[in-house]
C-alpha cells in the first residue's frame, strides 16, 4: 500500500499536465490567423455594428474587411488640441477641458493614457488647455476645467458635461 500511494500521484499528475498542455494548445480548427509569430484563435473574433469581423488581441482591436485579405488596426485616438483640425477628424469627438493643476483632471488624464488601448475605434478625445484656450471656452460655455464637450466635424456643439475620471465615464456620456 505504501508503493502503490506514490505510483497513482505520479501518474494523476502525469496525466494532468499531459490533459492542461493539449486544452492550452489550439488546435488547426481552432487557428484564425497568424501574423509576426501571434496566433489569433476563434474565440478572438467578434462582429461589429456594420459586420465586420473584429479581432481583439492584447488589447488591440483589428477590423478585417469581408474578404479578410486587409487587416487594419481600429483604435480611437486621444490627441492635443494645438496638434488637431477638428474638420479632419471622423466619428465621434470630445474635447477635453484640462488643467495641469486640477486633480480631476489629471485624474481622467491618467485614466485615458492608461487605456489607450480601449479608445473605441470611432471616438477621438482632443485634450484642450483649460487656461490658453479662452475663445473656445467661451464658443462652448465652458466655465470650469475638467468640462468634456462633445462636437461634430463642423465643430458645433453637441452635448456638453462636467465630470468623470474614467474613459468609461467619457463613452458612457456619448
Amino acid at each position: 500500500m505504501k508503493i502503490i500511494l506514490p505510483i497513482i500521484i505520479v501518474i494523476a499528475v502525469i496525466a494532468g499536465i499531459t490533459i492542461y498542455s493539449q486544452d492550452t494548445q489550439p488546435s488547426n480548427d481552432d487557428v484564425m490567423m497568424e501574423k509576426d509569430g501571434d496566433v489569433m484563435e476563434k474565440n478572438d473574433v467578434m462582429m461589429d455594428d456594420e459586420g465586420m469581423e473584429k479581432i481583439e488581441k492584447d488589447g488591440d482591436t483589428m477590423m478585417m474587411n469581408d474578404d479578410a485579405s486587409d487587416v487594419m488596426m481600429k483604435s480611437g485616438a486621444y490627441l492635443d488640441y494645438e496638434n488637431v483640425n477638428i474638420a479632419s477628424l471622423e466619428g465621434d469627438i470630445v474635447l477635453f477641458f484640462h488643467a495641469p493643476w486640477c486633480p480631476t483632471c489629471r485624474a481622467l488624464d491618467a485614466d485615458i493614457n492608461a487605456h489607450l488601448g480601449d479608445i473605441p475605434g470611432d471616438l477621438t478625445i482632443v485634450k484642450v488647455d483649460y487656461d490658453s484656450n479662452q475663445s473656445l471656452k467661451q464658443t462652448y460655455g465652458v466655465t470650469s476645467q475638467h468640462t468634456l464637450v462633445q462636437v461634430d466635424q463642423a465643430g458645433n456643439k453637441i452635448k456638453l458635461w462636467s465630470g468623470g475620471n474614467t474613459l468609461t465615464s467619457i463613452t458612457a456620456q456619448i
